[in-house]
């Protein structure tokens, strides 16, 4: 059996995030390898920067009619499911970059690279929509000048409950 939409997304999602590696599109690397994780973390848990995090947003999932009302298929019922995550990342300034750098040179890659996902994502047609919802949070940390910034995205998926 499979697992549920929302899990098969997150885990591309990891996968895509953990392919930032080598050059990136500022024309250098980054100061490590990005780690990438599932869990927000504390801040002075981190080993290494730059690190990610996926993870899913509070308040639940909406579970509703698409335009074309619930429909049958495929022996289940379809319906609209609307689900969202947070993606997280620090950096930690070094000898050449501030950490506000480091900071808006992972946000903007890791933007990009999810957005890469959507055209299509292969291994999950039944994603309609991906995109980011609302402003970026930006936060300095207290320790070691660690940059932090957050973005909630939200998604569509064409699901199907199944009917025993």
């Amino acid at each position: 059996m499979a697992e549920p939409l929302e899990e098969q997304l997150l885990a591309a999602i990891v996968t895509a995030l953990e392919s930032m590696t080598g050059t990136r599109y500022f024309g250098s690397e980054y100061p490590n390898i990005p780690v990438v994780g599932r869990d927000p973390v504390l801040v002075n848990g981190l080993a290494s920067f730059p690190y990610l995090a996926v993870y899913t947003a509070g308040g639940g999932y909406t579970l509703g009619e698409g335009e074309e009302g619930l429909v049958t298929t495929g022996g289940g019922l379809g319906y609209e499911n609307r689900f969202s995550f947070f993606l997280a990342g620090f950096v930690q300034p070094t000898s050449q970059f501030s950490g506000d750098t480091w900071r808006l040179r992972l946000r903007k890659d890791a933007l990009d690279t999810i957005a890469k996902l959507t055209a299509p994502l292969n291994t999950l047609p039944q994603l309609r929509s991906i995109y980011p919802d609302g402003e970026s949070e930006f936060d300095d940390g207290e320790l070691n000048g660690i940059r932090l910034f957050t973005q909630r995205y939200r998604t569509t998926f064409d699901d199907v409950l199944a009917i025993p």
